[in-house]
């Protein structure tokens, strides 16, 4: 899903991932450009990736994100995400994947999710 900026003459300007991990609806990634950022996009983009999982039968949406980056987790649970604590065990792929490149060492990573039914 990419959203147009239609002052731009349909450049994209931001996407956003969303995986089917073992049946469950996850959102790997949103990234907008940063001219373009806090005009909403990123929270169309999120309402979109919701939207999506629930047209394809999800009850709800995981993602994995640095807790204290304020436009990571507190953005999401300005949308709805709650921290899920613990996480599944089916997220352990993404977290060995997520050490195996580092991102541990940037800060405290944590997994979110929301209904969407």
């Amino acid at each position: 899903m990419s959203p147009r900026d239609p002052a731009e003459d349909d450049d994209v300007v931001g996407f956003a991932h969303v995986l089917d991990l073992d049946g469950h609806a996850h959102l790997e990634q949103i990234a907008v450009l940063p001219d373009r950022s806090r005009r909403g996009i990123g929270a169309v983009l999120l309402e979109e990736a919701c939207r999506y999982a629930a047209e394809q039968g999800s009850a709800q949406v995981t993602l994995r994100t640095f807790r204290d980056v304020p436009w990571n987790a507190p953005f999401y649970a300005r949308h709805g995400f709650e921290v899920l604590d613990p996480e599944p065990g089916w997220m352990q792929p993404l977290r060995d994947a997520e050490a195996r490149i580092g991102l541990p060492q940037n800060g405290i990573r944590v997994a979110m999710v929301r209904q969407v039914d």
